[in-house]
């Protein structure tokens, strides 16, 4: 790994990547270059249940910028209408005036102005914040806000129920019992045994929904056509994009795009 430029990027925890009835350990680790050194944040073990004898391993991917004041604009549209515009294009002005020239300079091109911050910045990061709050107050102050509902789409885990999210939760209040559990070992016995007997209730009820939701998806398929997308995915006939991946060039570097695989070849 050192030969490579290799990192890894595993924290001290008191949790261990993987367990079992037999032990525990670290084997599992979270290995980076020296590009992405920086981009790995908030490394852990998730306590939630995995199903698994290796835990769930969590962390950010995110570049370093300025994080002092954060803001979720998930859900933010606004109501346009013939009107707005021209509202807008007066409070670009104004604000343009009072945030950024300090009530001095040419605002007749608010465009331009915006744009020589940016070009100008000794802190790009900044720069670049400062402009986009800057483009929120022009729209609030310009637009009304559209209400928006937040909805979950569970059609992406069709066999998925509420009796499953609640052993999940069981099998997390298991895990964290038997976790704690430090100083009585007869204790920590008992309860390593419900939880790990859980775990198995909790895999079987998986394996239970997914078969009873596969049967459900065959018996809607049309019977008149025998060629459907069941038979394709029994008969491994779906199709799938490949992916290329880089090549190693003569002189040892590896491929960075297409035409250099190509040329490789």
């Amino acid at each position: 790994m050192t030969s490579r430029n290799l990192h890894i990027m595993n924290e001290e925890s008191e949790q261990t990547t993987f367990h079992n009835r037999r032990g525990s350990s670290n084997i599992d680790l979270t290995i980076v270059n020296n590009q992405l050194l920086n981009v790995p944040k908030n490394w852990e073990i998730s306590a939630e249940e995995s199903c698994s004898d290796h835990n769930i391993i969590k962390f950010n991917v995110r570049q370093d910028i300025d994080h002092n004041t954060e803001y979720n604009y998930t859900g933010r549209r606004y109501i346009v209408t013939d009107e707005n515009p021209k509202k807008f294009d007066s409070n670009l002005r104004r604000i343009v005036s009072m945030k950024f020239c300090m009530g001095q300079g040419d605002t007749s091109n608010p465009n331009r102005v915006l744009a020589s911050q940016v070009e100008e910045a000794n802190d790009m990061e900044r720069a670049v914040s400062l402009l986009q709050k800057a483009m929120i107050l022009f729209c609030n102050k310009s637009f009304k806000q559209m209400n928006v509902t937040k909805t979950v789409n569970h059609k992406s885990i069709p066999w998925w129920t509420e009796e499953l999210t609640l052993m999940r939760k069981r099998m997390n209040a298991l895990r964290r019992r038997f976790q704690r559990t430090i100083n009585n070992n007869d204790l920590r016995v008992r309860r390593k045994n419900q939880y790990h007997d859980g775990k198995l209730q909790y895999q079987a009820a998986i394996k239970r929904e997914k078969f009873k939701s596969w049967e459900e998806y065959c018996n809607l398929t049309s019977a008149t056509n025998a060629w459907n997308a069941v038979y394709k995915l029994a008969s491994n006939k779906v199709k799938r994009s490949q992916l290329l991946s880089t090549l190693q060039k003569p002189d040892g570097s590896l491929t960075t795009d297409f035409k250099k695989q190509l040329h490789t070849c």
